[in-house]
């Protein structure tokens, strides 16, 4: 039988300004029981700068569709 602990964490980052959306959704994950390593950042800046700071990239990305960073890069296209 297959070991599911031996696969690394789900490395996840998260921005949002919402400090109880990002609580929730910390929770929902613990909930689940996947192992990952998330990080949360309280605004797009935040999310750069953590990028900017760290050679890690995140398996999955969560973006608050309302932040100003979202808004900026549909406006140009790279999402």
């Amino acid at each position: 039988m297959e070991n599911r602990n031996s696969n690394p964490p789900l490395k996840i980052a998260l921005a949002d300004d919402d400090e109880d959306d990002r609580m929730f959704f910390s929770d929902a994950l613990q909930e689940i029981g996947i192992q990952v390593n998330l990080k949360m950042y309280k605004d797009g800046q935040a999310l750069l700068e953590g990028f900017r700071k760290s050679d890690e990239i995140p398996d999955i990305l969560f973006l608050h569709k309302g932040l100003g960073l979202v808004r900026e890069l549909v406006g140009r296209r790279f999402l």
